[in-house]
C-alpha cells in the first residue's frame, strides 16, 4: 500500500477518528425551508459514513438565518428546535462507526437577499449597488451587531455540542462573513475590527475564542481560501502570515 497511515487511527485533541479519510461538507440543499434536518439528508450522510469515513463534516450550517442564510434549504442551529433533526443525523453517523463534525457559517454581504428578513445583507462595510450607486445592499456592521454575531457563533457551537457533534469547524472560505472580515477586499473599516490586518482578524479570533469556550476540548477546525484570486484579495503569502495568527 502507497498510503500506511491512511487507515490508521488518528487522534486530534480528546478524539480519535478511526482512519485519516475525511468528508468535506458539500451542500446537499436536501434540509426543511426552516433550516431543519430532513429524513433524506440523514439518510444520505449515513450512507458515507457506512462507507467507512473516518469523519464527516456536515454541510455548512447557519447561525442565523435572518441575515445570513445563502441558499434554499440550508441547515441551521439557532434554537433547540433544531436540535432534535441534528441529534437524529450526528446519531446516524456515528452508528457507521464515523465522527459527526458540524461546520458553522454565516453568510455576510455573499448571503442570499432573497432568502433574509433583514433589508439587505450585512458585512464588514456598506456595499452600494454597481447599477444604482445609492442604493445599499450591504449594510457594514456595528459594534453592538458584531458582538451579536460572535454570541451566535457562540451558542450554535453549544447546541451542536449538545445535539453530539464531536469537533466543530468554522466556514472562514469562500468570501462568507468570517472571510470579509479578514479580506483588504471587503472590509474597509477604520475601527477596532479593521484598519489593518490586526484589526482585521479581530473578528474571526474573537469568534475562534467563542466557539472554543463553546466546545471545551474537542477539536476546532478553521477552514479557509488561501487565496482569493482577485484583486485587492488575501494572496498565499498574507495567509502564511495569518494562520499562525488565528
Amino acid at each position: 500500500m502507497n498510503y500506511p497511515l491512511l487507515f490508521k487511527p488518528l487522534q486530534i485533541r480528546n478524539l480519535c477518528i478511526p482512519n485519516r479519510t475525511v468528508m468535506p461538507p458539500m451542500s446537499t440543499q436536501l434540509g426543511t425551508p426552516s433550516g431543519e434536518v430532513s429524513d433524506a439528508q440523514i439518510a444520505f450522510y449515513q450512507a458515507r459514513a457506512a462507507g467507512g469515513t473516518g469523519m464527516i463534516i456536515v454541510e455548512f450550517c447557519c447561525v442565523n438565518q435572518s441575515s445570513g442564510q445563502s441558499e434554499p434549504n440550508q441547515l441551521a442551529l439557532e434554537s433547540d428546535t433544531h436540535i432534535h433533526g441534528h441529534k437524529r443525523l450526528v446519531n446516524a453517523i456515528k452508528s457507521e462507526g464515523s465522527v459527526a463534525c458540524l461546520q458553522l457559517q454565516h453568510g455576510g454581504a455573499a448571503a442570499k437577499r432573497s432568502l433574509l428578513k433583514t433589508p439587505t445583507t450585512i458585512g464588514p462595510s456598506n456595499i452600494f449597488s454597481r447599477k444604482a450607486p445609492n442604493q445599499l445592499i450591504c449594510k457594514g456592521m456595528s459594534h453592538t451587531e458584531i458582538e451579536a454575531m460572535i454570541e451566535c457563533f457562540g451558542h450554535s457551537a453549544e447546541l451542536g455540542i449538545k445535539a453530539g457533534y464531536q469537533a466543530v469547524e468554522l466556514h472562514g472560505a469562500h468570501g462568507y462573513l468570517l472571510t470579509q472580515f479578514m479580506s483588504p477586499r471587503s472590509n474597509k473599516r477604520d475601527d477596532v475590527w479593521g484598519g489593518n490586518e490586526t484589526g482585521r482578524l479581530e473578528f474571526p479570533r474573537r469568534v475562534i475564542h467563542r466557539v472554543r469556550q463553546a466546545i471545551g476540548n474537542r477539536p476546532l477546525i478553521y477552514r479557509l481560501s488561501a487565496d482569493e484570486f482577485c484583486e485587492g484579495g488575501l494572496t498565499i503569502e498574507d495567509m502564511e502570515r495569518i494562520c499562525p495568527m488565528l
